[in-house]
Order: C-alpha cells, then structure tokens, then sequence
C-alpha cells in the first residue's frame, strides 16, 4: 500500500483546485444571504399568522404554525449568529479575555 502525504493528493495537484475553493467561499456567503432572505420571510409570514390569530383566536391551527415559524426562524437565527462568530474570531473561546498572573 502506497502512503502518499496529503499535497501530493492528485486532486490537490490539479491546477483548477484553488478556483473550486474560491467558489465554494462564495457559496457560504451566498446560503448566509439566502438564509437571511428565508428569515425575513418567515418573519413577515408570522407577522401575517399571527395578525389573522387575533383576529380569529378560535382557529387553533394557526398557534401550531405560528410556533414551527418560530422555531424555524430561531434555527436560522442560531447559525447566523454562529457564522458571523466564526468569521468574528469569537467561537471557540479566542474572544474570551485571557488571564494574567
């Protein structure tokens, strides 16, 4: 069995790899857009569920998909915060204040 180091991967050789990697960057920043985009929509269409259920607090049904928006939209909320902490430097404890004796 041959043990090859990792930059000598015939996928890592090609010359069009560094290209693939800049497009996937450009694929993060585009789902955090899409992300945002999906949010506020979510947003607006709870704001929407949530007006026509004070107006008909009889229709229960509209609870149940007023509380699944919300879940989603905290879902989106969470990973949003954690991407731009991991672009920040603050994941992982580096903006922690460190200790000096």
């Amino acid at each position: 069995m041959e043990v090859r180091h990792v930059f000598q991967h015939p996928d890592i050789l090609k010359k069009g790899h560094a290209r693939k990697r800049g497009r996937r960057r450009k694929n993060v920043r585009r789902s955090t857009t899409d992300e945002e985009t999906v949010r506020d929509q979510l947003k607006t269409k709870r704001a929407l569920l949530f007006e026509e259920f004070l107006k008909n607090p009889s229709k229960t049904q509209l609870t149940i998909e007023i509380r699944l928006i919300d879940d989603r939209i905290g879902e989106l909320t969470r990973r949003l915060t954690v991407r731009s902490e991991v672009r920040a430097g603050l994941a992982f404890g580096s903006g922690l204040p460190s200790l000096s004796f």
